[in-house]
């Protein structure tokens, strides 16, 4: 409600793949557990998501498990962070910086041009 609040229009997810597809590069859907419909992650992937963050600060394992095995149905890359977003109110907003990461090899599988040869 402040003087220079602006709310824009959210992009549709499928509106997204279809750009980053067109740029040339790897979807993902971030923080798949932060929905709350898995139905919809499920579209989401159908439509073309490349990968999907299973590891994220606020994903219990019941939500890391599930997106394992959502990845290793439709054959995603499996990424995750810690999803920093600085402080409110003294209070670490979703994770600290490192608290959740994976493998170094996962940027090579990001990338659309080593992707083909892995």
């Amino acid at each position: 409600d402040g003087a220079a609040f602006a709310n824009p229009p959210r992009l549709h997810p499928f509106e997204a793949i279809d750009w980053i597809r067109e740029a040339g590069g790897t979807s993902v859907i971030a923080h798949p557990g932060l929905y709350g419909d898995d139905v919809l992650v499920e579209e989401i992937i159908r439509h073309g998501a490349q990968g999907i963050e299973v590891y994220h600060s606020d994903h219990g394992p019941e939500d890391e498990i599930r997106y394992i095995r959502l990845a290793e149905k439709y054959k995603l890359i499996i990424t995750g962070g810690s999803d920093y977003h600085g402080k409110r109110e003294e209070e670490v907003f979703h994770g600290p910086i490192g608290n959740r990461t994976v493998h170094v090899d996962v940027l090579k599988q990001l990338d659309p041009a080593r992707r083909g040869s892995l």
